[in-house]
């Protein structure tokens, strides 16, 4: 099981190159088309609103899944949590407990995380959008981690990748008011991805 997915480690340290248009619907808010910035990495390229706050984090990283990048309209803490775990031998390691980086988003505010997944035997869902070229699938039944945020609406997006069993996963935490355009600025982001060739 280590070996399946010893590529979605290697992703880290790849290059990443940009190739297929999105077919997300566009969105037609006014503040969806505000001054932007560019994110590049891990084979995904996107454009998101200029006031967002980007962050990463190098050891938000499980067998199955590692954050690409968390972005948000209010101010981000480290996720993680960690621990010396001593051995044996008087030796040690450090280990990392990870969580949301944002605690509680206050009115208006939103959260928005981009992570690559990978499980055997995954199960594509039933595709209901396209995003980067590729058939993916949109949800957006409230999720209790948002809840847990204060949000009040999520947003889930899975776009399959080229590397069997594994995919990107976007999610977003919306709290109210101001969905409508929140919602048309996550719609801006996802017309937007380009996904590189083999990823």
């Amino acid at each position: 099981m280590i070996a399946r997915f010893a590529a979605l480690a290697a992703v880290i340290v790849l290059a990443a190159g940009c190739t297929s248009a999105a077919g997300h619907a566009p969105a037609a808010s006014s503040s969806a088309r505000a001054a932007s910035a560019r994110f590049n990495e891990a084979g995904l390229t996107f454009r998101y609103p200029a006031g967002w706050q980007a962050a990463k984090w190098s050891d938000d990283i499980s067998p199955y899944s590692w954050m690409i990048v968390a972005l948000s309209t209010t101010s981000q803490q480290d996720p993680c949590v960690r621990s010396l775990v001593l051995g044996a031998g008087g030796g040690g390691k450090v280990k990392s407990i990870c969580h949301q980086p944002v605690a509680l988003l206050p009115p208006g505010r939103m959260l928005v995380t981009w992570t690559a997944q990978g499980f055997p035997h995954w199960h594509k869902p039933v595709p209901s959008v396209i995003v980067g070229g590729r058939p993916a699938s949109e949800t957006f039944a409230m999720a209790s981690w948002c809840k847990d945020l204060g949000g009040t609406k999520t947003i889930t997006v899975m776009i399959p990748r080229s590397l069997p069993d594994n995919w990107y996963q976007m999610d977003a935490c919306l709290r109210g008011p101001g969905l409508r355009d929140a919602t048309a600025q996550v719609d801006a982001m996802l017309n937007s991805v380009r996904i590189a060739h083999g990823w």
